[in-house]
């Protein structure tokens, strides 16, 4: 990735977690998931995706101090993350080797996200931040559409209309009834195939309008 920015191409860049990181890796791997080059094709716009799967606030955070947007100047940032801070609650995580389980309250997420954002204020002063709400998750296993819902309800104020803007697809995804549209995330968290048209579609226009 940092190989990526020191090339300083990119006018427009993706950072975040699995939905946006699935969007491009999905390709590379011949799973047609998300079409990611098809989409950043079609609007001909010079894209870097950033997103990796698992990654939590404190993740991003790390990578950006750490070098990632280095080189980079790009017009616009998306910023996608914090559902995996929702789905680590109450577990064990791989970089803690002291049995403790993971917590993480929705303003600290935001906390997170807020300082993510100030990063990227201070490395790219010039870009624009399209701050993403976090998506509806329901599955066997995780039930973090509350926590999600919690911490956008608190994120969305950081948008300041200048330099920060925010976009929430999420409803998208939802049934009328409440539920994960499992037609779009079969597995209640990750998007499909057409899951990832949908989403493209929906933050295009706001994409093109700061792009400009």
């Amino acid at each position: 990735m940092r190989a990526v920015a020191k090339k300083g191409e990119a006018t427009l860049v993706f950072l975040g977690d699995d939905t946006l990181g699935y969007w491009t890796y999905a390709d590379k791997l011949h799973l047609q998931r998300g079409g990611f080059q098809n989409w950043t094709l079609r609007g001909s716009l010079q894209s870097a995706n950033f997103g990796l799967p698992g990654d939590r606030t404190e993740h991003v955070l790390w990578r950006l101090d750490h070098g990632l947007m280095d080189g980079l100047k790009p017009k616009v940032i998306v910023l996608l993350i914090g559902m995996n801070n929702s789905i680590a609650q109450g577990n064990p995580v791989a970089e803690w080797t002291n049995g403790e389980k993971y917590h993480c309250t929705p303003e600290q997420t935001a906390e997170g996200i807020k300082a993510i954002i100030e990063r990227l204020k201070t490395r790219c002063p010039e870009s624009k931040i399209l701050l993403l709400g976090i998506f509806p998750m329901f599955s066997r296993t995780y039930r973090c559409t509350p926590q999600g819902e919690a911490t956008n309800a608190i994120i969305k104020d950081f948008a300041d209309q200048r330099t920060v803007f925010y976009l929430d697809p999420g409803a998208k995804f939802m049934m009328p009834t409440g539920s994960v549209n499992i037609e779009l995330m079969p597995d209640g968290m990750h998007l499909n195939e057409v899951g990832y048209r949908i989403f493209g579609n929906e933050i295009m226009p706001k994409v093109q309008e700061l792009m400009k």
